[in-house]
């Protein structure tokens, strides 16, 4: 195309452009600096794609190399920014030579600035609300207005695991994380992990217990704001007593079942028994013989008693010792015998009473009480009703003046009476004989054997 006239080739009929025309139509070249006027420097390249390469050929459209600086300055031309790359290990570097925060922006917008050694997303200054600071110190704060969730973590794959681990000094201390779907929260720093209220460690809970810190100073539950089920199992203690969870919900815990000794022999505990009371009575003495005529002998003796409740929780058996009652007073023995000490192994025990003295002994005094010993109640037993020496009484209305003593059980046996009715034995357990006297004739009573009985609680 170098004439005018051929410009009408380029037209059809209808003077439209014949695109198969410009086919051998040379495209306009694109300037470089030399044919812009302006000679090329050593270290400046402007290629003919308009690509600027700086200290080397370009390959995009600014291409810097040679290891130097980019540097910004200020619109007062004062220092400003330096970009440059600082080698394998740094990489690209850009710092702010005035200290002044470096703000990024999008759409005009800053969303993000490096303030001080602290990185702000969202905001424009530490701490702001609605944005998240990363400070220097490596403490993180996330303020948000919004009422929905302010922090995510989120485990993003089926298996479970930790999700967030805490550290001191590189070394875990706990963690949080999910486990069969759940979360968990994991102390794995010590034995115990702690729960703090107002800066005070309140709790401590470890894999064996969960408990407060104020020993006996900590509520369960409030007034107004109770638990509704409580599930436990094994006992509850007060530090002193236990009882099993077993025995509470049935109702148990109380008097589960009793033993009752009239002859020395052992205990043996039943099974789910924590605590006995034991009740020892010593047995009775026995009655004195009229020994001559006119005369009453004196009523034996009741034996003592001791109460006494036993921790047995770590005991399997204890021997039992109950005493004989005591012998009747008789011709050629005219004094009654005295009782005998019944024990529940070295817990407590409880002495015999005392033997009623003979009509015919001048003093002719009942048979002393015996005691109990070692118990949370010790009893002294009944004395023997006292005889008489030389009481001289019609044969048809002769009666009785020698009792025997009462024990804890109950009364001894009466003295004859008139001259057909002889003394009696003790009747309660521990309890003294009667004595006899010379109208009816005969001997006296014996005293009650002593009794040990032992109340089982669960």
């Amino acid at each position: 195309m170098t004439k005018a006239n051929d410009l009408a080739s380029l037209l059809d009929a209808n003077g439209d452009v014949v695109s198969s025309a410009l086919d051998n139509v040379p495209a306009a070249p694109t300037p470089s600096l030399t044919s812009l006027g302006i000679p090329n420097h050593d270290d400046i390249t402007v290629d003919g794609s308009g690509n600027v390469g700086i200290g080397t050929s370009p390959s995009q459209k600014l291409d810097v190399a040679g290891g130097g600086k980019l540097y910004l300055r200020r619109a007062d031309n004062a220092t400003g920014t330096e970009i440059y790359n600082g080698g394998n290990t740094v990489g690209t570097v850009i710092d702010e030579l005035n200290n002044e925060p470096i703000a990024f922006k999008q759409g005009g917008n800053e969303k993000m600035r490096i303030s001080g050694g602290n990185l702000i997303v969202g905001g424009t200054s530490s701490g702001a609300n609605n944005a998240t600071t990363l400070y220097s110190s490596g403490l993180i704060i996330s303020r948000s207005s919004d009422t929905g969730v302010v922090i995510v973590a989120d485990r993003d794959v089926a298996l479970d695991g930790s999700i967030i681990d805490f550290r001191k000094q590189n070394s875990t201390v706990g963690s949080i994380g999910t486990e069969g779907g759940k979360l968990y929260i994991d102390s794995s720093g010590g034995t115990e992990g702690k729960l703090k209220n107002q800066g005070s460690v309140s709790y401590l809970w470890h894999s064996d217990y969960f408990t407060s810190v104020d020993d006996g100073g900590t509520d369960l539950g409030m007034s107004d704001l109770r638990f509704k089920d409580l599930y436990l199992s094994g006992s509850i203690s007060d530090g002193t007593n236990s009882k099993t969870v077993a025995d509470i919900v049935s109702g148990g815990g109380g008097l589960a079942s009793q033993q009752v000794f009239t002859s020395s022999g052992t205990w043996t505990k039943p099974s789910g028994v924590s605590k006995v009371k034991v009740i020892v009575t010593g047995s009775g003495g026995g009655g004195g013989y009229y020994a001559a005529a006119d005369d009453f002998g004196a009523g034996g003796g009741a034996g003592g008693t001791a109460i006494k409740i036993i921790d047995v929780s770590a005991v399997s058996t204890v021997s039992v010792t109950v005493g004989v009652g005591g012998n009747a007073g008789a011709s050629g023995s005219f004094n009654g015998g005295g009782g005998n000490t019944s024990s529940f192994g070295a817990y407590c025990s409880a002495t015999g009473g005392g033997g009623g003295r003979n009509g015919n002994a001048g003093d002719v005094y009942g048979g002393s009480g015996g005691n109990g010993i070692g118990g949370d109640i010790n009893i002294t037993g009944g004395d023997g009703s006292n005889g008489w020496d030389n009481f001289n009484v019609n044969n048809t209305y002769a009666t009785a003046l020698s009792h025997g003593g009462a024990s804890y059980w109950g009364g001894g046996g009466r003295g004859s009476a008139f001259t057909n009715i002889p003394a009696e034995s003790g009747k309660a357990y521990g309890s003294g004989g009667g004595a006899s006297h010379s109208r009816q004739g005969g001997t006296a009573g014996t005293g009650k054997g002593g009794v040990v009985v032992i109340e089982e609680y669960a």
